[in-house]
């Protein structure tokens, strides 16, 4: 495991924070990341996009990689508990592994739009979005992210809440979704700034983000913690096949 003291402990009140995302959805830690941190991370996006091209991806479990800042910051002890205390208050009989699923998605290149307005459920109790680029632009086409706090219960089986999830990320249900956010951007836009760490009920709050302008860069890291269905080989099995799909993706040039 990468030594984590990069990543200080970050003084959050579980209970307190819990509260605000059962109320408001969504919860800001302003300047929670080390400016250090954040440029060597920044760095690490830079030298993959120089590999592989710029273009829109995914990369799953970039915290595989120990010698990445990524890897930093999501075993970082400080991360791992809050993200564990707030999930235990939300959902207190979902399951938390030693590890957190971790995400890195991309947007680069002359399609901005690609992967925008693709709105969908996480498949964990809370997550945590840490922006490394945000592009600047006009309200609206910067790739801010939309969502829908509360906007559903947690459901009783896995079958039941990958049922939903074919009825809610389609691209029939992506266009009405869209349009439900556009009519009033400001009760659905979150505005990102790097260095900040953003919190929101993955499970419970559908999300996506709005296209960003050709040529823009746009990486977040995303922190997923706790099973609301316990320890789930069906969801393991749909986690895999992702990882199927982003090697496949960004193989594509």
């Amino acid at each position: 495991m990468p030594e984590a003291a990069n990543i200080p402990a970050i003084p959050v009140d579980a209970d307190a924070t819990a509260a605000q995302l059962q109320r408001d959805g969504f919860v800001r830690l302003e300047q929670a990341v080390p400016g250090e941190w954040l440029e060597r991370a920044r760095g690490h996006v830079r030298a993959h996009l120089e590999r592989h091209g710029e273009k829109f991806f995914s990369l799953v479990d970039p915290a595989a990689d120990a010698s990445s800042p990524l890897a930093e910051i999501a075993h970082a002890p400080g991360v791992v508990a809050l993200l564990e205390q707030v999930g235990r208050r939300l959902k207190p009989n979902a399951t938390f592994d030693l590890s957190v699923y971790n995400v890195l998605r991309v947007i680069a290149g002359p399609r901005g739009g690609d992967g925008s307005c693709q709105f969908h459920y996480d498949a964990s109790v809370v997550t945590m979005l840490v922006p490394l680029f945000i592009p600047e632009g006009e309200p609206g086409a910067a790739g801010e992210l939309l969502t829908f706090p509360a906007h559903r219960p947690y459901r009783r089986s896995v079958l039941g809440n990958l049922a939903e999830k074919a009825l809610t990320q389609n691209r029939w249900a992506w266009r009405r979704t869209e349009a439900k956010a556009r009519a009033n951007l400001t009760a659905h836009m979150q505005v990102l700034k790097p260095g900040d760490l953003y919190l929101f009920e993955g499970y419970r709050t559908l999300h996506g983000n709005l296209p960003c302008a050709p040529g823009s860069l746009r990486a977040t890291l995303l922190l997923h913690h706790g099973d609301p269905h316990g320890d789930s080989a069906l969801l393991r099995a749909v986690r895999a096949g992702r990882r199927l799909i982003e090697a496949r993706r960004r193989g594509q040039g």
